[in-house]
C-alpha cells in the first residue's frame, strides 16, 4: 500500500471526482470518450482500462498526480509521461527507509509530485535516480559514501553542479531533463532541476523564491530540502560544504518575502504560514527562515473607521454616511472580501510580491520584512496605501478612492504632475547559520573547477534533435524554405530543447495546407507563438477546426475571438496564472487561462493562413491586415495589425521625451504600467528603449497608466517619481521624463569586505592600503562595457591624473593587462597600480557582498580609509567615470 488504506481511498475518490468535473468541460469542447488503446494520447485522463493494467501502487501514485495536478498538465501530457514520476516514487517508498518513514501526504507533495513551478514536464526521475543511486549508495575505491541525510543532500547538489550551471535566458522555463541535457539555465531552471534530482533520490525538496528583491532590481530562486526533521536550504547547482549557505544569504536577509508553492492540500499545510492561493496552488510564506520579520495588519474601512486612518481600531468612532459605502461594489452589492496586492519597487515599477484576500470583516494579516510596502487593493473604491519602513508590527487602514481617479497615492508633489515617493528598502536582519571554515571553502572552490570540466566535457557537443533536423534535412525548395522559416521563429532557448517529432509534425502539417508563398512568413508558418510549451499545435488545431470552419475564419478573422471565447472557458481554481496551455490542449479541454487564450487565437489564425502574433508589450493576440514585406519575409514597419479583441486596439499614443537617451533604460530607470479598472491585476508593459533623438512614441490601449522613473541607490533605497496618465482614444499625450538626481554622498554604503587576494606582475602579494580612499576597477579587457570606462578615464585625463595613485586595475590573469586599451591607460597614467587576482572566483563573493550580479563587468568599487567598501557598480552607465571623480574627491 502506497499511503494508508484511508488515504489510498481518498486519492481514488478525488481522482474520480476531478475526472468527472473536467469531463463536462471536455464534452463542451467536443471531446468523446476515448478507447483504451489511445488512453495515453494527449487527451486528458487515462482510461479505466489503462489504469487496471498497472501495478496497484503505481496506479495509486498516478491517480494522486492526476487528482492534484493543474488542468494544463492533465491535457498537455500523456499518462505515460507521469509513469516516470509514479514508478520512481513507488520504488523509493518501498526501498528507502527514510522515504517510507515520511508522512503520506508529505511524501506525496515533496517526493512523488512531478511539478515544481511552471516548467515543461518531461520524464527525468528514473534517469536522475539511477545516477544518484550509484553515487549515494554504491561505494568504490577512494570514495566515501554519504552517511547522513545532510551529506546526501549536499552530494546531490555536487552532482547537480557537474551537470548544470547558471546562464541568463528568457522567461520560459525548460524542463529538468532539458536543463540536464544542455547543461545550463537561469536560477528558476537550476532550482527546478535540483528539486527533481532531490526527489529522484528520495530527499523531500521544494523550490523557494524571492519574487522580487526589495533592495535591488532582480529576484532569485533556490531550493529547500527536508533533512534532520526540518527545512534547510542551499543554492541550486552551487554546492557548499554546509547547508544553509549561499551567495544569497545577505540578499535574503533583506527580503520582504520568500515563498514556496504546494499543489496538494495535505495535513502538512497546517504547519505553514499560508499567504493565499493562486488557482490550484497554495502559496506559503517562508520569510522567517531567512530574516527577522514583522506582522502587518491591513483593514478595509467599514462602519466605525474613518477613511485614511492608519492604525485604527475596530471600536473607533462611527464614520459619516458619505464614507460608509467603501465596501460596496459599483453594482451596490457588498464586497465582503477585497483582493490586496503587496508590492515593492523593482525594475522600473511596483512589482507584486503576492495577492491576498481580506476576510469577510475586511482585514488581513501578513508577515514580512521591515522595508516599505505599497498596499494596492484591486478595487476601484479604495486607494493605495504605503506601509512605511520600520521595525515592529504595524496596522494600515485603507482609504476611500477620492478626487481624480488618476491621482497616484500619497507622495509629495514634485513637478508638473510628477509625484515623489522615497522608497525605503529593508535592512539586513539575518537569521544566522553555521559557516563553512577556510578549509571547506577552499575544497568547495576546487570542486567547482572540477565540476565545470566534467560539465563542459559532457555538454560541449550537445544539440537539440529538432534543431539538428531543421539545420541538416534536405527536400524540395518549398520544404527547405519552410524549414528555414520555422527555424527563424524559434528563440535561442528553443534551439536547445526542441524535439524532432514536434518539428517534423509541424512542418508536415503546414506544408499540407498548401499556403504556397506564405511558407516564408514566420507569422503563418512559425512554430513558436508565445511562451507556451512547443507542440504540434498546427496539426491539432487544423483537425479540430475542419476545412469548413478554416475557410470561414480565413475570410472573417474578426470572428476568431468570438469562437475562442465561446469554446474555451476559464476555471482559475483548476490551474495557476503562470502556466500556459498549448492550443491543442485548450481546444480539447475547453478550459484555459487568458494568456493561453491569446496563444490559441494566434494558432487558429495561422492555421487559416492569416499572419498573426502575440504583441510584445502586453501579450495581446493580433493579426496582420496589410503592409508590404521585406526581402527576408519579415513584416515591414508599415504593416498594420489588429487585435482579435477589439477593446485592445492601441488607438492612443504616448510621446516621451528625454534630454539624454543614454541615462534612461527601461526596467531599470523607468517603466510604464497599465492600471486595471476591473479589479484585475495591473499590467507592466514589456517595452524596449526605442529613442530617436530624445523622443519615443508608444501606442497605447485607452485607459489609465502609471509612468515611473527611479534612481536606485547603493543602499537599496530609491528616488521614485510617478506620473498618472489617462490615455484617450484618438488622442496623444506628450510627457518629458524627469529623474530625481542622486547626490554623490548618497552613493555611499558600508560593506565589510570579504577576503581579496591580489598579486603584482612579479607575483608578490599586494597589500591592502588602508589609511586612504582607493578605487578598484576589475576589468574584462576587450569587452565593450570595460572599454567605455577606460575611454572615459582617457577623456578626463587631468582629473584621473590626480587620483591615479589611488587606482588599482584588476585582471583575472597577468596577460590581460597587455590588451590594447588597458595598455594605453596604464601608459597614460603610470602611477596606476596593475594587479591580477590570485583567485578570480573571489570576485563573485565580493560582488554579491555589494548586491551586484557577478556577470556585470567591469566591477568597480571604492574602499574608505579603514578598508570598508563604500561604493560599487557593475557594468557601465554613461557618466560613471565622472561620478568616480566626484566620489574620490569627496
Amino acid at each position: 500500500m502506497l499511503f494508508t488504506e484511508k488515504m489510498d481511498l481518498q486519492v481514488h475518490n478525488r481522482f474520480l471526482e476531478r475526472r468527472g468535473r473536467l469531463k463536462s468541460c471536455m464534452a463542451h469542447a467536443g471531446m468523446q470518450e476515448r478507447s483504451q488503446a489511445d488512453s495515453c494520447a494527449l487527451t486528458g485522463f487515462p482510461s479505466d482500462g489503462y489504469l487496471e493494467g498497472l501495478d496497484a501502487d503505481v496506479r495509486t501514485a498516478l491517480e494522486f498526480l492526476y487528482a492534484w495536478m493543474p488542468v494544463s498538465d492533465v491535457m498537455m501530457y500523456p499518462a505515460e509521461m507521469y509513469l516516470d514520476f509514479a514508478r520512481r516514487g513507488v520504488w523509493l517508498r518501498k526501498n528507502r527507509s527514510q522515504v517510507a518513514a515520511l508522512p503520506a501526504d508529505f511524501f506525496g507533495e515533496y517526493v512523488l509530485f512531478h511539478r515544481v513551478n511552471n516548467e515543461e514536464i518531461r520524464p527525468c526521475r528514473e534517469l536522475f535516480g539511477e545516477q544518484l543511486d550509484r553515487r549515494l549508495y554504491e561505494g568504490h575505491e577512494g570514495w566515501e559514501k554519504p552517511k547522513t541525510e545532510e551529506e546526501r543532500a549536499l552530494e546531490i547538489n555536487r552532482w547537480a553542479a557537474e551537470n548544470g550551471t547558471y546562464h541568463s535566458d528568457d522567461i520560459r522555463t525548460i524542463s529538468a531533463e532539458a536543463f540536464y541535457s544542455r547543461g545550463y539555465g537561469r536560477c528558476g531552471e537550476e532550482s527546478v532541476f535540483v528539486v527533481n534530482a532531490m526527489r529522484a533520490a528520495g530527499v523531500p525538496a521544494r523550490q523557494v523564491y524571492a519574487p522580487w528583491w526589495a533592495h535591488t532590481d532582480d529576484n532569485h530562486a533556490w531550493v529547500e530540502v527536508w533533512v534532520s526533521g526540518r527545512w534547510q536550504f542551499l543554492g541550486a547547482c552551487e554546492p557548499q560544504s554546509v547547508l544553509n549557505q549561499g551567495w544569497f544569504n545577505r540578499a535574503s536577509s533583506r527580503t520582504m518575502l520568500v515563498r514556496s508553492r504546494a499543489y496538494t492540500k495535505g495535513a502538512f499545510l497546517k504547519d505553514e504560514d499560508i499567504i493565499g492561493t493562486d488557482g490550484c496552488v497554495t502559496e506559503c510564506n517562508q520569510t522567517a527562515r531567512y530574516r527577522k520579520i514583522r506582522k502587518i495588519r491591513v483593514q478595509v474601512p467599514q462602519k466605525g473607521v474613518a477613511p485614511g486612518q492608519t492604525g485604527g481600531k475596530p471600536d473607533a468612532p462611527e464614520q459619516s454616511a458619505a464614507a460608509q459605502p467603501l465596501t460596496e461594489r459599483r453594482t451596490g452589492q457588498t464586497e465582503k472580501a477585497v483582493e490586496i496586492e503587496l508590492q515593492v519597487y523593482n525594475e522600473g515599477s511596483w512589482k507584486t510580491l503576492t495577492r491576498k484576500k481580506t476576510d469577510e470583516d475586511g482585514h488581513l494579516s501578513f508577515f514580512t520584512g521591515d522595508g516599505m510596502l505599497r498596499i494596492h487593493p484591486l478595487s476601484s473604491a479604495l486607494r493605495d496605501a504605503f506601509l512605511q519602513a520600520g521595525s515592529g508590527d504595524a496596522e494600515v487602514m485603507l482609504a476611500a478612492a477620492g478626487g481624480s481617479p488618476d491621482s497616484p497615492n500619497p507622495g509629495s508633489d514634485y513637478d508638473e504632475g510628477w509625484q515623489q515617493i522615497e522608497y525605503a528598502a529593508p535592512s539586513e536582519k539575518p537569521v544566522f547559520y553555521p559557516q563553512a571554515d577556510a578549509g571547506q571553502r577552499k575544497a568547495d572552490s576546487a570542486f567547482l573547477e572540477r565540476a565545470a570540466e566534467i560539465r563542459n566535457a559532457r555538454t560541449k557537443d550537445w544539440e537539440a534533435a529538432g534543431t539538428a533536423f531543421l539545420r541538416t534535412a534536405s527536400g524540395t525548395p518549398e520544404q527547405e524554405l519552410a524549414r528555414k522559416t520555422v527555424l527563424s521563429s524559434l528563440s535561442e532557448k528553443d534551439l536547445t530543447d526542441c524535439r524532432e517529432e514536434i518539428v517534423r509534425r509541424h512542418l508536415s502539417a503546414v506544408l499540407e495546407n498548401g499556403f504556397g508563398e506564405k511558407c516564408s512568413d514566420p507569422e503563418v508558418f512559425g512554430l513558436r507563438i508565445g511562451n507556451e510549451v512547443l507542440s504540434s499545435w498546427f496539426e491539432e488545431v487544423s483537425a479540430f477546426l475542419g476545412k469548413e470552419r478554416i475557410a470561414y475564419f480565413a475570410a472573417h478573422p474578426e470572428e476568431i475571438r468570438d469562437f475562442v471565447n465561446s469554446h474555451v472557458h476559464e476555471q482559475p481554481q483548476e490551474d495557476f496564472e503562470e502556466l500556459l496551455m498549448t492550443p491543442g490542449a485548450a481546444l480539447r479541454s475547453g478550459v484555459c487561462n487568458q494568456p493561453s487564450r491569446e496563444v490559441l487565437a494566434v494558432a487558429v489564425a495561422r492555421v487559416c493562413g492569416i499572419p498573426a502574433r502575440i504583441r510584445e508589450d502586453d501579450g495581446t493576440a493580433e493579426y496582420r491586415v496589410s503592409g508590404s514585406r521585406s526581402e527576408k519575409g519579415a513584416p515591414s514597419v508599415q504593416a498594420e495589425y489588429l487585435p482579435f479583441d477589439r477593446s485592445r486596439r492601441e488607438t492612443s499614443c504616448l510621446t516621451l521625451r528625454t534630454d539624454d537617451e543614454a541615462d534612461v533604460k527601461y526596467e531599470t530607470t523607468w517603466g510604464l504600467t497599465r492600471l486595471s479598472d476591473k479589479g484585475e491585476p495591473d499590467q507592466f508593459l514589456s517595452l524596449k528603449d526605442n529613442w530617436n533623438h530624445g523622443r519615443m512614441d508608444i501606442p497605447l490601449v485607452p485607459g489609465r497608466y502609471c509612468l515611473v522613473t527611479a534612481q536606485r541607490l547603493p543602499n537599496g533605497k530609491a528616488h521614485v517619481l510617478e506620473y498618472p496618465i489617462r490615455a484617450e482614444a484618438d488622442k496623444k499625450a506628450d510627457i518629458r521624463l524627469k529623474m530625481q538626481q542622486i547626490r554623490p554622498e548618497e552613493m555611499f554604503v558600508s560593506v565589510d569586505m570579504p577576503p581579496l587576494h591580489l598579486r603584482a606582475d612579479n607575483g608578490e602579494a599586494v597589500r591592502q592600503q588602508n589609511g586612504k580612499k582607493r578605487l578598484y576597477i576589475w576589468l574584462a579587457p576587450g569587452q565593450e562595457p570595460t572599454e567605455h570606462i577606460l575611454n572615459e578615464m582617457l577623456d578626463n585625463e587631468e582629473s584621473y591624473e590626480r587620483i591615479a595613485p589611488a587606482i588599482s586595475l584588476i585582471t583575472d590573469i597577468p596577460a590581460q593587462k597587455e590588451q590594447r586599451l588597458v595598455r594605453k591607460v596604464t601608459d597614460r597614467f603610470p602611477s596606476i597600480q596593475c594587479c591580477y587576482a590570485e583567485d578570480p572566483s573571489e570576485r563573485e563573493m565580493l560582488m554579491r557582498s555589494f548586491y551586484l550580479d557577478p556577470g556585470q563587468l567591469p566591477f568597480i568599487f571604492v574602499t574608505d580609509r579603514s578598508g570598508h567598501g563604500i561604493f560599487s557598480a557593475g557594468g557601465y552607465q554613461v557618466g560613471t567615470g565622472r561620478l568616480l571623480i566626484q566620489i574620490m574627491n569627496l
